[in-house]
């Protein structure tokens, strides 16, 4: 990225490498399922979930890749 009169303005190299990750990752980068893992590990912060639960279903995204 640079900075355009104070502005932060993507590279081109930047965009085709978002583009990339969002085409081969499109769950991860899902707003939904962002959602649900902040929330899940919020929970993980407060104690009333264990880590490994949130983790085991990220690992899973990319394991079928």
């Amino acid at each position: 990225m640079t900075k355009d009169q104070g502005k932060i303005q993507p590279t081109e190299l930047g965009t085709v490498v978002t583009d990339m990750l969002v085409k081969h990752f499109e769950d991860i980068f899902d707003v939904q399922y962002t959602a649900r893992m902040e929330e899940e590990l919020d929970e993980v912060e407060e104690g009333k979930m264990t880590w490994s639960k949130p983790l085991a279903e990220f690992y899973k995204k990319f394991e079928k890749i």
